[in-house]
């Protein structure tokens, strides 16, 4: 199956690259803007990747 759902890990790595290149503020501005609270687990690929890197750099777990 080539048109199957992106493994969570995918979504998680497939801004890394991004990512990688912002500051801490620029990154928790980033996921503070697009962070949806209502649908923790149905994020936007984007905005795991931002989170992601914010615990793979910093620390700091955002969200859930």
């Amino acid at each position: 199956m080539t048109n199957r759902e992106p493994q969570w890990w995918d979504k998680k790595t497939k801004w890394r690259e991004e990512f990688s290149t912002y500051s801490k503020q620029e990154l928790l501005d980033y996921a503070n803007e697009h962070y949806n609270p209502h649908t923790p687990n149905r994020q936007k690929e984007n905005v795991w990747g931002a989170m992601d890197e914010l615990y793979r750099q910093y620390g700091i777990a955002f969200g859930d």
